[in-house]
């Protein structure tokens, strides 16, 4: 019952290299996304600047187009519900940022701004772990009351905002994770941030490395991520607009992200070799096409004969995940005849309407009598997994896609 049929009615604009201006460049990966109600299906183009290497999305939704898309869908990043404990994928990933700062010679009373703060967890963390003078940047008022629930100070606005009241240079450090990325425009983003940081202050970021794509379902290089950023071009962009990077992390996370630090420094000077970095670049979206499309045809041909046995058994299937990874799935196979509903984890969407199926949430698995589960996920795999695990003792078949590690087992297709 899904909707394939959606286009796209929102215009594509050509934009030039947010970090040297060109407009020229190579196109070197394509993919058509569905990237929902609001914007609709069309083409993502990478291009691969000429003279910086750097790569974007182009042509690409307008601005407002974009920001429609992140107010209105509640698929967008920064809306999909997942849980934050020690031992979840992304209570890890905030623990590994937290170890990584606390490594660097940053004293606990250091002022200290996280933009695009969310819902405070990292803050959180870093006060658990004795930074007394922290505070949060987050637009969006709900994500800000539980920030403030942490009692830690968020200023409910965005950065531009915070700017035009002359927060300017105030602190000694600022934060922003899995943020750049997403920006229209990550030169004006990041001047704004750097403007925040005092002289000698720190810019602490973090962004998924292209460099080391994984093959997903859902597409790595998402119509979300406006900028793919390697180590090279993220320190050649810094380098422009007046920081050093001082360190980064020897240790990334499974993500793949790119996790440095840089130093607000007049006169700032690096050698970057970029057309190295643009070999590399060549090379690791070439290995990634191969791959996915390996994944993609041991999918369809795994789902396709499972799809003809649920419906000559008429077996009660279900799909765990309401989110973009399942539009990617049932995009690839069509088994939509033979799913019953949609289970999900996030108690805001329990009772709703997804693709013309009801969501479900994991307590109600028990009543729904289902023979099959399908976890429609990779990020959260294994926490999924593991929450419904039981189930398998009673006779329900959990597909999973992904192996995360030798300790989590076995996905169906590795």
């Amino acid at each position: 019952m899904t909707d394939k049929t959606v286009a796209n009615t929102t215009p594509l604009v050509p934009v030039p290299c947010p970090c040297c201006g060109s407009t020229e460049g190579e196109v070197i990966y394509k993919t058509t996304q569905f990237a929902g109600k609001v914007l609709g299906r069309f083409e993502t183009a990478l291009v691969l600047c000429d003279t910086c290497t750097l790569l974007r999305q182009s042509p690409r939704p307008a601005r407002d187009a974009i920001e429609s898309y992140y107010a209105e869908d509640t698929n967008a990043s920064g809306r999909v519900f997942s849980l934050k404990d020690q031992g979840t994928f992304d209570g890890d990933m905030n623990s590994h940022r937290t170890d990584f700062i606390l490594s660097l010679p940053i004293p606990k009373t250091a002022r200290l701004l996280d933009v695009g703060c969310g819902s405070g967890w990292f803050l959180n963390m870093m006060k658990k772990n004795g930074m007394t003078n922290i505070a949060g940047l987050e637009p969006i008022p709900a994500a800000c009351e539980i920030t403030r629930s942490f009692g830690i100070p968020v200023i409910n606005a965005r950065m531009d905002e915070v700017i035009d009241k002359h927060e300017i240079g105030l602190f000694d450090v600022v934060t922003t994770f899995t943020v750049l990325e997403h920006v229209y425009d990550p030169s004006e983003f990041l001047t704004q941030a750097i403007a925040l940081v005092r002289e000698g202050g720190y810019l602490i970021l973090d962004v998924p490395d292209s460099n080391q794509p994984f093959v997903t379902l859902a597409e790595y290089y998402a119509f979300e991520h406006l900028t793919h950023f390697t180590y090279a071009t993220l320190e050649n962009l810094l380098s422009r607009l007046g920081m050093e990077i001082v360190t980064r992390s020897e240790q990334a996370f499974e993500n793949g992200e790119l996790l440095i630090m840089a130093v607000k420094k007049a006169n700032s000077k690096n050698t970057i070799d970029l057309m190295g970095a643009k070999e590399q670049l060549l090379t690791t979206i070439a290995r990634y096409s191969k791959e996915k499309r390996i994944l993609e045809q041991q999918v369809i041909d795994t789902l396709g004969n499972s799809g003809l046995y649920w419906r000559s058994h008429q077996s009660r299937v279900a799909i765990y995940g309401a989110g973009v990874h399942t539009l990617f799935l049932l995009g690839l196979c069509d088994i939509s005849s033979a799913v019953t509903c949609i289970l999900d984890s996030d108690p805001s969407k329990w009772g709703m309407d997804y693709n013309g199926w009801t969501v479900y949430g994991p307590d109600d698995i028990e009543r729904l009598n289902l023979d099959v589960i399908i976890i429609s996920s990779k990020d959260y795999e294994w926490e999924i997994y593991n929450s419904i695990r039981n189930c398998e003792e009673k006779g329900v078949q959990i597909i999973r896609f992904y192996t995360n590690n030798a300790e989590k087992g076995k996905g169906l297709l590795k």
